[in-house]
């Protein structure tokens, strides 16, 4: 065995319950303090302490300091990792395979049980993992011990464990010396007075407007009386109670549990933090069928009906003020499209690709950054309102449209004479071939034949000159349109700049405004494109013409996202 002498420690401690974790709890400091001690008698200088409070063995994405811990690992930092127990570092086959992977991958010692683990000793490892085994399989069946007798106390009419509903509180009765009491559910006259309170105020209570309050409104008026929420622990020694809110308020209220009505092993109940009822891949309970259980209510069938009416008419908790994005819709960098997000605690108004939008099956399918709204409404609109507000651009703009059409429309100018002095010699030829063919009396099917020809080709030149004669038009059209431009530029120039955020989204819609990012980043390049309109208001017609804009990124510092 390699002497670990002098090597880098790291001392991992945890506890499974934030109860364990209190500061009342000496478990953590006792883990440390040992881990410590067994690093001096070892010879191991301390490189970091890591502690997971309140942390289940079972599931290595919620232990942050185990991941920490095998990251400097990984880095060399540390050569060795110290806890008291196996039970420590991992209680299930699987985390405990996925932390000596790494431990061993990288040739750590582990110091636990009291026992020092060499890596490349296989005895060792083959011990390492016996235990592993056997204390996962402890764990399941103490699992499984606990679960049957919670089972049996609730079909017995007792209460199972944890705490009980809001409105209710757990008694534990005396007993002979060396009985352990069993907890009791009795009515708690405190929380039942705020619950009515909030009642009252939810289904009776009326604004100066006449409506009902929110959830939210009713929130600040309990905090405002002094009432607390319960704080989650069982007993009232470790609890941390906390203010009301929309949430939690509108979660109490909407609970048959005000009815007594109380359900053991409940597939679909609630999950209240890692506890909750294991099923079956089927869906059923895993431990048995679900108990139902009766209190005393606190409140009356007709009164819990009020109350859920009254929450789906007024649920909501703070009517928040709606905010502009103009910009929605448009095309993020990976093809996708903006919408927006908004940051209450910042105050900040930002657009966000909604493929860059993760679930719980679906992961992130880009990287493109958050934009500042501020930023890019403003760089759009100071585009657009800067084109409607210029004349000589508005013209150039409209020339891009008029540019191919009005060339096609000079060249047919100059062709249209000769045409239409074609088309007259044609129709008198027709006339006169007509005439003579029936002054020598040749048959009807020789007359079509003979002005046949004639009749094509005079078809042709008229539909030449008719085309020909539209393009004229069009070019008047336009030179008539460069002018309504002109005025529609000395309108937006009065009008653009009284209009708020709110409204810029209609007028973006009008001109047909189309956002395009082009880059990856905060304050990307954009391309603008659009089309012109004739005036402001938006019942007036709209040309065909179109116009393209591409806008480079700044060098500017860059937007918070």
């Amino acid at each position: 065995m390699t002497d670990p002498q002098g090597l880098p420690a790291g001392v991992y401690a945890r506890v499974s319950t934030k109860r364990q974790a209190g500061e009342k709890q000496t478990s953590i400091p006792d883990q440390v303090s040992k881990g410590r001690a067994v690093c001096a008698a070892l010879g191991l200088p301390v490189h970091d302490v890591y502690i997971d409070p309140g942390v289940s063995g079972e599931e290595l994405e919620q232990r942050p300091e185990m991941r920490r811990l095998l990251a400097d690992v990984a880095a060399g930092r540390v050569r060795v990792a110290v806890a008291i127990d196996l039970n420590r570092i991992a209680r299930d086959e699987f985390v405990f395979q996925q932390i000596f992977r790494t431990l061993d991958r990288e040739e750590a010692f582990v110091h636990a049980d009291g026992q020092l683990y060499d890596p490349e000793n296989l005895s060792q490892l083959l011990t390492r993992g016996i235990k592993a085994v056997v204390a996962s399989h402890d764990r399941r069946a103490l699992i499984k011990q606990l679960a049957n007798g919670q089972r049996a106390r609730a079909s017995a009419g007792g209460w199972p464990g944890g705490a009980p509903p809001y409105g209710y509180r757990l008694v534990w009765p005396t007993t002979a010396p060396g009985v352990k009491p069993k907890a009791q559910v009795e009515i708690d006259d405190a929380e039942v007075e705020m619950l009515l309170t909030a009642i009252t105020l939810l289904v009776d209570e009326r604004t100066e407007d006449g409506e009902r309050l929110t959830t939210g409104l009713v929130a600040d008026r309990l905090n405002a009386m002094g009432y607390t929420t319960r704080g989650g622990a069982v007993r009232p020694e470790n609890r941390t109670p906390g203010p009301w809110s929309h949430s939690n308020l509108r979660r109490v209220l909407s609970s048959r549990s005000l009815l007594g009505e109380v359900y053991w092993g409940k597939p679909d109940s609630r999950p209240s933090g890692k506890h909750r009822t294991r099923v079956r891949r089927d869906g059923t309970p895993y431990y048995g069928e679900t108990i139902k259980m009766q209190l005393e209510p606190l409140i009356t069938p007709e009164r819990f009906d009020e109350i859920q009416l009254a929450l789906s008419l007024r649920a909501y908790g703070y009517k928040a003020e709606s905010k502009p994005y103009p910009l929605s819709g448009a095309t993020s960098a990976c093809g996708g499209s903006l919408g927006g997000v908004y940051r209450k605690d910042r105050d900040l108004r930002q657009y966000r690709c909604n493929r860059r939008k993760s679930n719980a099956t679906q992961k992130r399918l880009c990287d493109c950054p958050r934009i500042n709204a501020d930023w890019l409404d403003g760089r759009v609109w100071d585009e657009v309102s800067g084109l409607l507000t210029d004349p000589a651009r508005l013209v150039a703009m409209a020339a891009d449209y008029l540019g191919v059409e009005g060339d096609r429309a000079r060249r047919g100018a100059d062709r249209l004479p000769a045409i239409e002095r074609k088309i007259a010699q044609l129709q008198r030829a027709r006339v006169s071939r007509a005439a003579d063919a029936l002054k020598s009396g040749i048959s009807p099917d020789l007359l079509r034949a003979a002005v046949g020809q004639i009749e094509e080709e005079l078809a042709g030149l008229e539909e030449e000159r008719d085309r020909l004669q539209a393009a004229r038009r069009d070019r008047q059209s336009g030179q008539d349109r460069a002018v309504a431009l002109a005025r529609l530029a000395e309108q937006a120039a009065t009008r653009l700049p009284q209009i708020r955020m709110e409204d810029r989204r209609d007028v973006l819609r009008l001109l047909g405004v189309n956002v395009t990012v082009l880059e990856q980043s905060s304050q990307p390049a954009l391309r603008i494109t659009g089309r012109l309109p004739a005036s402001l208001p938006a019942q007036k017609a709209v040309t065909p013409a179109t116009w393209d804009r591409g806008l480079r990124s700044p060098q500017r510092p860059q937007h918070r996202s």
